[in-house]
């Protein structure tokens, strides 16, 4: 696939999602296998992102995740995924949230969140600019299953608000089976970083029982109304097809 072929695939597929991308979206999204150097390419593409909602809803998911998700300990990474990652979210669409969280403690955490929407009677998937928290990682790396080009470029869109230990980076880094759809993104994203850097904690008994009963609990209470969705100990994807609701 040449350069051009590549650019004209881009811009294809983001249309079907009703986006009409510029040119720097069009570099951070480049559908190819093959690896380009964009800095010295000069498109006529439009130059701005006219979109009225997509700051208003980053403000609100960065203002969720300061003021309840920072305070939980083992919360690694936060990010915004979904249309409002793609900077053309409409006015009734969700915020799309995926959260990594330390060994151990997914279903411990995902509890905890829970509290927090009851507690404080914060809106959850009923009207616009609800939070919708619908990836949930343990376990970094994407199966299988899911690996494709959907996806990959959801990855690389993905917009990271907690970052914890360069949780995002090391993420990216367990999911090099992006590069056959998107190389060039990919790779301007992971440059410079290595993996021995990946935290290594202490086995905490107490929450081992403790997350593994929840997870019990929580998922013969899912069980019922799962229609396909891929839950598990390690990770919980509550949409079939991809990691979020949807890509743009």
């Amino acid at each position: 696939m040449g350069l051009e072929t590549a650019i004209k695939a881009t811009i294809d597929y983001a249309s079907k999602y009703g986006c009409d991308l510029t040119w720097e979206e069009i570099k951070e999204r480049l559908i190819s296998k093959k690896i380009y150097n964009l800095k010295i390419l000069n498109y006529k593409f439009k130059k701005e992102n006219n979109n009225k909602f997509w700051k208003e809803k980053m403000k609100l998911a960065k203002e969720f995740t300061d003021k309840y998700l920072a305070k939980i300990d083992d919360i690694l990474m936060v990010g915004v995924t979904g249309s409002l990652a793609s900077k053309y979210p409409q006015k009734n669409d969700d915020i799309d949230l995926m959260i990594i969280t330390r060994k151990d403690s997914l279903w411990l955490t995902r509890f905890k969140v829970f509290l927090i929407f009851w507690k404080f009677k914060i809106p959850h998937r009923t009207n616009n600019n609800d939070i919708c928290i619908n990836l949930w990682l343990e376990e970094m790396r994407i199966p299988l299953i899911k690996q494709n080009l959907r996806n990959a470029v959801d990855l690389v869109l993905m917009r990271p608000i907690l970052n914890k230990q360069d949780t995002y980076k090391k993420f990216l880094l367990k999911n090099k089976w992006a590069k056959k759809y998107v190389a060039s993104p990919y790779l301007k994203k992971n440059a410079d970083f290595e993996l021995q850097t990946l935290d290594k904690n202490k086995q905490n008994w107490v929450k081992w029982v403790i997350n593994r009963c929840l997870y019990s609990i929580q998922y013969l209470y899912m069980r019922p109304k799962m229609k396909g969705e891929l839950v598990n100990l390690r990770q919980a994807f509550f949409h079939l097809f991809a990691i979020t609701h949807q890509l743009y």
